[in-house]
């Protein structure tokens, strides 16, 4: 049965007579019976149209305008829900890009959301990455209500937060008997207060963010305090330990455990949950669905799943009570079809979509614009590029961007007193697979590069900075990298080479050295180094030399584990993005004749095999790597294929 909002502000006004009686002992009736379902979306990314516009294709596995569809079916499932979002929803896509370089209004992203009927909004980290005069424009067109209990202004007399900290939603809901109630879900929101290193450039000193789990703690007994029955986290943030300190950057399972939670949405690491990404650990039941036994679920990215949790509750003692829960990350797309997921492609894939059609007349005009902008030629490489290797040989995509920046950095200290050091240039494969799927990986033919394939290869708008190192701790940067590796025994076959906990763009690799990559070693903590012939300019690296290297701001701000020195080894701070420093070298001329040598190679181990998942494409591609000892496998559930390299 469908109630307008009048009779729901009717139905808040009046008694509630029926669960006034079903509330008494004596009552012959039982308690009121309801169910009520929370469907979330997280990491969208602006992610708007069924498109890849790296790849200039059709998709058919990621997209609001695709997801739309699978929430109006869910909605459709039950007579009583909402609709959550858990942050990073403006930026990180071409068209996030254009709509923020050319101030268009209405926000897109914010239309299709407001079209939608969001309920409530958490922000994510990436709000902030296109600066906060594009996110104040947002907010204000957003008809939801945008939440974030853990920031706070910093130029106020008293402390004030930038948004409000929580939402109370009321829906009216019927019971088991036909009845309807009102309902209220209070909805807090918070995010990583490492934002504030993160976008440091585009935040200043103007907002202070606290710890995730103490904001919730704090704000807690104000959400009861205004009539919430079910208190829902929207917490923009990984699983993370149960006792991990205020400050962490995934604290989802010490907000579980906080009296007075009842369900939680996460995001952030661009992950499903419940699924079988996480192992199964204390408190956490990643088969089930629960973190310290809440419900709670991780919705993918670029909408390729909507987060469901049912609540079946009851009415007693005066409250909604929570008697059981399910959870579910529903797939947008296929499940499994081979072709989906080659969205990096030599020629454009043909393929019927099932976007919501209202949701993509919204943002039409501002689609074909965005084509015209990411087609357009920046600049000529030589031979072509792509990441289907990247987790196996030094990478073509990665070097080029590794070039680039050290091409800036010599620039920048031309004529200091640090000119005389040797710069190095760290930087990793953004799209090599991995959590992304068998798609997510770059390509760009020989020739023109395009202004997508530069989009491609630096997905986001980090800055590049300099940092003053000595040889000890860039060979320490490279042993924290090479945990993307499992540690492979010496006696054992076809061991998998990836260690499933870190992503591919925590993999760096160092331009202006040479290095091996021994996966027999247990790595430097444990005394059994995986860094080994490490060499610059054909000499072992001495511990004491003084090097530059050229990284991001991200990494320079501790962000990943990589650098947690004095902040004033940091002998530069950038201001332009990694993106536009690699469309300047193309657009020089300087990509189109730079040749470097491999960096880096694994130690040879005789007799042992290793298996690694790639895209089907990578077929096509088996001579460019000559050197190694590759065998075809299969192609698995995911639509990767797997394959085998001899060490």
């Amino acid at each position: 049965m469908d109630f307008d909002s009048s009779m729901a502000e009717e139905l808040t006004k009046r008694p509630d007579t029926e669960n006034t009686a079903t509330d008494s002992p004596a009552s012959p009736f039982p308690s009121p019976r309801a169910t009520f379902r929370i469907i979330s979306t997280s990491d969208l990314h602006m992610h708007l149209n069924a498109y890849d516009y790296y790849a200039d294709q059709i998709c058919a596995d990621k997209g609001l305008a695709l997801a739309a569809k699978v929430i109006a079916k869910a909605r459709a499932e039950i007579d009583g829900s909402m609709l959550v979002d858990n942050g990073d929803f403006l930026q990180g896509s071409p068209l996030g890009d254009y709509v923020a370089r050319q101030g268009v209004t209405p926000n897109p992203m914010i239309a299709a959301m407001n079209q939608l009927n969001y309920d409530a909004v958490n922000i994510g980290n990436h709000e902030f990455s296109h600066g906060m005069g594009y996110l104040s424009s947002a907010i204000d067109q957003a008809q939801f209500t945008c939440l974030s209990a853990n920031i706070f202004r910093t130029k106020t007399p008293t402390k004030t937060s930038f948004l409000p900290p929580f939402s109370i939603v009321q829906k009216v809901v019927p019971d088991d008997r036909g009845v309807s109630h009102v309902i209220r879900i209070g909805v807090i929101g918070v995010l990583p207060p490492q934002t504030a290193v993160w976008d440091q450039q585009s935040i200043g000193d103007t907002l202070q963010i606290e710890g995730m789990v103490s904001s919730v703690a704090r704000t807690l007994p104000k959400i009861r305090a205004e009539g919430a029955d079910i208190i829902l986290a929207l917490a923009h943030c990984g699983i993370g330990e149960a006792d991990a300190r205020d400050d962490a950057e995934n604290a989802a399972l010490g907000i579980a455990q906080l009296d007075g939670i009842d369900a939680v949405v996460m995001g952030h690491a661009h992950l499903t949950f419940p699924g079988p990404a996480f192992a199964k650990g204390p408190k956490v039941d990643a088969t089930s669905g629960t973190l310290a036994g809440k419900p709670a679920v991780m919705p993918g990215v670029y909408g390729s799943h909507i987060g469901i949790i049912d609540l079946s509750l009851e009415r007693r003692g005066g409250q909604w009570r929570i008697n059981h829960h399910k959870t579910e990350a529903r797939r947008v797309g296929p499940d499994h079809d081979q072709s989906a997921g080659q969205t990096v492609s030599q020629t454009p894939a043909r393929r019927e979509t099932t976007e919501d059609p209202a949701i993509a007349r919204l943002s039409a005009a501002m689609h074909q614009a965005t084509l015209d902008w990411v087609r357009r030629p920046i600049g000529q490489i030589g031979a072509t590029i792509h990441s289907y290797f990247a987790a196996i040989s030094d990478s073509p995509t990665v070097a080029l961007i590794n070039r680039a920046q050290q091409y800036h950095i010599r620039a920048q200290l031309a004529g200091t007193a640090l000119a005389d050091l040797p710069v190095l240039s760290a930087s990793a494969p953004y799209k090599a697979g991995g959590r992304g799927g068998p798609g997510n990986f770059s390509y760009c033919e020989g020739g023109d590069m395009l202004l997508r394939h530069a989009a491609d290869l630096c997905v986001h708008p980090n800055t590049i900075d300099a940092l003053r190192l000595t040889g000890a701790e860039i060979l320490d940067w490279l042993e924290h990298s090479a945990r993307f590796f499992n540690h492979i025994r010496p006696d054992r076959p076809d061991q998998p080479l990836l260690n499933p906990l870190v992503p591919s763009f925590q993999f760096d690799t160092i331009l202006g050295l040479t290095y091996q990559i021994d996966l027999s070693g247990a790595g430097a903590e444990r005394g059994q180094p995986r860094i080994v012939n490490a060499c610059y300019q054909g000499q072992p690296i001495a511990k004491d030399r003084i090097f530059i290297l050229a990284t991001t701001n991200y990494r320079s701000s501790g962000s990943g584990g990589f650098f947690n020195g004095d902040p004033r080894q940091i002998v530069l701070k950038g201001e332009r993005t990694s993106r536009d420093i690699l469309i300047d070298y193309v657009n020089s001329g300087a990509a189109a004749e730079a040749r470097t040598p491999p960096a880096w190679r694994f130690a040879a181990l005789p007799g042992v095999t290793v298996t690694f998942p790639t895209t089907p494409l990578a077929l096509r591609h088996l001579a460019d790597v000559p050197h190694l000892n590759l065998l075809p496998l299969f192609t698995d559930a995911e639509g990767f294929q797997m394959m085998r390299l001899a060490l």
